[in-house]
């Protein structure tokens, strides 16, 4: 038995509790003295760890960097999720910093209303977010500058491209670094850049797709008899490429095998292609020269696109005119949504839809050393038409005659890699034996090709409406046909790198057995709603019917019968109204005991178990002892 007072075990245990509090501060200042900088991601997906691309390009800088990272910190106090995910974007910002090297300079900046600081914002063109009750401007974005006193912006982080944020980020950072514009080549049938239209025997301005990448990008307009592709062309991009030279072939082949990327745009029926209606053309001798193809590369990459098939789809119809006033479907014509967009990749992450017309479809071959990732693609309500069901079309609803649904999808347009082997074997062809670079048989590395099946989707009447306003064009887009197109030439102008880096998963993670309960409560509560309205609906008929037996003096009579029909009616009225508020009420009672329990495991019960882990140790170390 102890002979220790009260009072001494009474000051025991304070010494010990204040020993304690001083071993807890002296290991926090101990931890941020030899551990600043040391970082540990516990997270489910690594939300706070950055991807091995992200990691070259922030050590490949050399030049210094300023990123400024303006955030309304005062102004969002009342917005907790838009405070939540900013502390995300700052803490990878700081991310960053830490991988960088010192070539990174990181400044958080409040923009006040009226200060110097929201003028600087407003000044790099960054936007205002509309903030629900707060009430002047919030902003949320980023602005980042280099030594030579280029900009990059982003204009307002959403939390909606949440998945991305770490591309947007390490894209702004690698455009400041490698300030000098991407080089496209390009080869192309269709009058893009403009120029002379032998249907109509005049000149036409450049479409809005070219004149777009023009302003991103500097251009080299190659050709395809005399096809040189010389070691400054960043991305090859081939627009309906039709009747190749075998030389013009080869220097595709070497180009790719190289490591050069690559976006073709091949088409079963490209009706933009003004060429093949040229009558004067010696190579015009069907509507099928509107079609275009590769097939020795597509087959040496393990590729199959068949030019005489064109995907057609019900769900996804476009309406076009047939004359006049009068519109019908055409099942040929296809609006890509959301659904058909994969979201995971950001070429069509952040697209909402996209328009094409009479496309092609690609699959890849039984022994193709290839991956095909899907970018557009059809619902399973699609088939394949031959092209000749829509030579001289005059109805397209006759495309629906006996149109069976193939019951799968059909990819349109997709990211192709993996590595290849050249499509002329082991040795060159005979005209290029003399060719100062050797021959590659095969690529050095996994190949970077994006394939689309459809052409026309590059013209404007698909996605853009051009008006006059007092003698100025004025544009307005309707689809995001041009966003695509821009979005893989800078995904393919960047260094492999870059291009390596994915959609990444959403910081913000649903309640899934919250939203399991709402489902389930909402089902019963729709079903009650449809009962109610079938009862509501039988009194309706039952009163019309009173009604017609009135008198002629407008008095209505009503049986005993029937006013106990009514009655009764009422009072079943009632009680499913009163079940309907028992099944909101138990709904919230679900989701109110689900948050209780889940505040009782993260403020209790964890910090409960850590302290029994903790005492359990100690105990077990003073047994040792």
């Amino acid at each position: 038995m102890s002979n220790r007072t009260p009072m001494a075990q009474k000051t025991t245990g304070l010494v010990k509790l204040a020993g304690l509090v001083a071993a807890f501060v002296f290991l926090i200042l101990l931890s941020n003295t030899f551990l600043q900088g040391m970082r540990l991601d516990l997270t489910e997906n690594g939300l706070y760890s950055v991807s091995d691309g992200t990691s070259q390009i922030l050590n490949a800088i050399d030049q210094p960097l300023t990123l400024q990272f303006f955030f309304s910190d005062e102004a969002t106090r009342k917005l907790p999720s838009t405070r939540i995910y900013a502390n995300r974007v700052r803490e990878m910002l700081e991310e960053y910093v830490q991988r960088a090297g010192g070539m990174i300079e990181l400044q958080i900046i409040d923009p006040l209303p009226f200060s110097e600081e929201e003028d600087q914002a407003a000044n790099y063109g960054l936007q205002p977010m509309q903030a629900g009750r707060v009430t002047g401007s919030v902003y949320f974005g980023l602005a980042g500058t280099n030594d030579v006193g280029d900009v990059v912006i982003v204009p307002a982080f959403q939390q909606r491209n949440e998945q991305f944020l770490e591309y947007d980020l390490t894209k702004l950072v690698y455009t400041l670094s490698h300030p000098q514009q991407a080089v496209i080549g390009l080869l192309s049938e269709l009058p893009l850049a403009g120029g002379w239209n032998p249907a109509t025997r005049s000149l036409v301005q450049p479409w809005a797709v070219y004149s777009a990448i023009s302003e991103m990008f500097e251009i080299l307009q190659l050709s395809k008899d005399s096809l040189e592709i010389g070691e400054d062309i960043d991305v090859l991009m081939l627009v309906h490429p039709k009747r190749l030279s075998e030389n013009a072939l080869y220097s595709i082949d070497q180009f790719v095998l190289r490591g050069g990327r690559l976006i073709v745009f091949v088409d079963p029926l490209a009706e933009t292609d003004t060429a093949a209606n040229d009558s004067q053309n010696p190579f015009n001798d069907s509507v099928g020269e509107k079609s275009s193809d590769i097939p020795e590369l597509f087959a040496a990459w393990g590729v199959q696109f068949d030019p005489g098939l064109v995907v057609v789809d019900r769900q996804l119809a476009l309406a076009v005119n047939t004359g006049g006033s009068r519109t019908t479907e055409h099942i040929g014509m296809l609006g890509l949504g959301d659904a058909q967009l994969n979201d995971a990749d950001v070429l069509t992450g952040l697209l909402s839809s996209i328009n094409i017309g009479l496309a092609g479809h690609f699959t890849l071959a039984d022994d193709a050393t290839t991956t095909l990732q899907p970018l557009l693609s059809t619902t399973d309500d699609s088939a394949l038409l031959p092209i000749s069901r829509f030579f001289y079309l005059q109805d397209p609803n006759s495309l629906r005659d006996d149109f069976e649904p193939s019951g799968k999808s059909f990819v349109i347009a997709a990211r192709l890699s993996g590595q290849v082997d050249s499509a002329f074997g082991e040795t060159p062809p005979a005209s290029q034996a003399d060719i100062e670079n050797a021959h590659l048989a095969k690529s050095t590395d996994s190949v970077n090709i994006i394939l689309v099946g459809d052409a026309d989707m590059l013209a404007n009447h698909l996605w853009i409406q051009v008006s006059n306003f007092f003698g100025q064009s004025m544009l307005s887009k309707f689809a995001n046909n041009g966003d695509f197109v821009a979005n893989a030439l800078d995904n393919l102008g960047g260094n492999e790198a870059l291009i390596s880096i994915r959609g990444r998963a959403s910081f913000s993670r649903p309640f899934e057995k919250v939203e399991t309960l709402r489902h389930i409560a909402d089902e019963q509560f729709r079903a009650k709603e449809q009962e109610l309205q079938a009862q509501l609906d039988e009194t309706e008929k039952a009163l019309d019917d009173l009604q017609a037996g009135e008198r002629d003096d407008q008095v209505l009579i009503i049986s005993d019968e029937q006013r106990a029909q009514i009655e009764q009616f009422v009072a079943r009225r009632s009680a499913i109204r009163k079940e309907l508020r028992l099944v909101r009420h138990n709904l919230d009672r679900s989701i109110e005991k689900l948050g209780r329990n889940l505040r009782l495991i993260n403020i209790a019960l964890v910090p409960l178990l850590i302290t029994l882990l903790t005492l359990a140790l100690i105990v077990f170390r003073r047994r040792r002892l």
